[in-house]
């Protein structure tokens, strides 16, 4: 009889110890999540990343939000955490609306978002809870086989990038730096043209550096060539993401998507710098700088940026070697002090969580 109880009691707490339904859905779709693949668009300013993001975002199978750096700015702070908790989860969620992006153009609902994070805080670290917030944007998306993810500053970054994610990997587009620096200049309304062509030069530095130590981590494609056969630049693109080529990527979705950030603080920016982004993919863009860029402007980017640009990209500026006697020798010597400064205040500032949140918080509204 005490045998018939012992097994008894012990098959009990067998069953009891089995997951429920419930559980067992949750651990496939955790599970899911952090097996998806991420990627990472690293391009300058004006170079076509959100053309690119746009289009991938079309694909059925891969999931592409609007520009947004949280991953990087939060992982200084939350990136430590080993055990999470509802503190964690909640601090977490109110900081991620407070970036101006992510609030405005991811449109997720801030209760929801902390209610459900709460209900895996037990499975949660940083890289699970960023790929669950790109979850979110899945909309009507079955069978998600990627994510990705685009800012400009991540250009400096990437190695961080792959702290985080292990399994990261990058495209690379890159535009002629005279139709670049044009564009930021047109388009977003900067007047420094050192400062925009030595950034220009130092973001694809810092790419081709990365590049280097891991590449076959990259996918690198140039943007005249992706708007002039946009086919030609998907279909290989899709082998290195291991996805199916879908012709709905030659579509993007960018217009379609306008309509629901009217009412953001944002629209009108979003209006402003990517006005082309409400045609088809198009080569209107190309060659720009040749009618719209004055002498002075080109002589400063083709000297700084002509060299680099031939030798990686093809790009051939001989002009700029021809005349820099033109460019005072001192102005680009500033301008490089300039850049440098700057880099390495962003790259302090986003080591730093308190410092990087004051930052953004006294950053000059669009």
């Amino acid at each position: 009889m005490n045998m018939i109880y012992f097994k008894l009691k012990c098959n009990f707490k067998i069953f009891s110890k089995r997951p429920s339904m419930d559980s067992e859905l949750l651990m496939k779709e955790i599970s899911k999540i952090k097996n998806a693949p991420i990627i990472f668009i690293l391009g300058c300013h004006r170079s076509g990343t959100t053309l690119l993001q746009s289009s991938l975002d079309a694909h059925p199978n891969i999931i592409a939000p609007p520009e947004s750096q949280f991953i990087n700015m939060l992982y200084s702070h939350f990136g430590k955490i080993k055990h999470w908790n509802s503190d964690n989860v909640i601090e977490f969620v109110n900081t991620l609306f407070e970036e101006g992006f992510f609030s405005n153009l991811w449109l997720l609902d801030k209760e929801q978002i902390i209610k459900k994070l709460e209900s895996i805080v037990e499975y949660i670290n940083y890289a699970l809870l960023c790929k669950w917030i790109f979850y979110q944007m899945r909309k009507e998306k079955q069978e998600v086989l990627l994510l990705s993810d685009k800012n400009p500053i991540y250009c400096l970054f990437g190695e961080r990038l792959l702290e985080i994610f292990p399994e990261a990997r990058f495209i690379h587009i890159v535009r002629d730096p005279r139709d670049n620096v044009n564009s930021n200049i047109k388009r977003r309304n900067k007047k420094n043209t050192f400062f925009l062509a030595r950034q220009w030069l130092g973001y694809n530095i810092c790419i081709e550096k990365l590049k280097e130590k891991v590449p076959d981590k990259f996918f690198t494609i140039i943007y005249e060539e992706m708007v002039q056969n946009a086919e030609n630049t998907f279909k290989p693109l899709c082998e290195f993401l291991k996805v199916p080529y879908n012709s709905s990527m030659l579509n993007h979705q960018f217009a379609a998507s306008l309509p629901q950030y009217e009412d953001s603080k944002f629209y009108g920016r979003i209006i402003r710098e990517h006005q082309n982004l409400l045609k088809p993919i198009n080569t209107s863009n190309i060659g720009k700088w040749k009618t719209e860029m004055s002498g002075y402007d080109r002589t400063i980017t083709e000297v700084i940026t002509a060299d680099f640009a031939k030798k990686h990209y093809g790009y051939d500026m001989e002009a700029g070697k021809i005349n820099k006697s033109k460019i005072s020798s001192v102005k680009l010597f500033k301008s490089r002090m300039q850049y440098i400064a700057w880099f390495l205040f962003t790259r302090f500032r986003n080591k730093n969580y308190t410092i990087n949140k004051w930052y953004y918080s006294n950053k000059k509204k669009p």
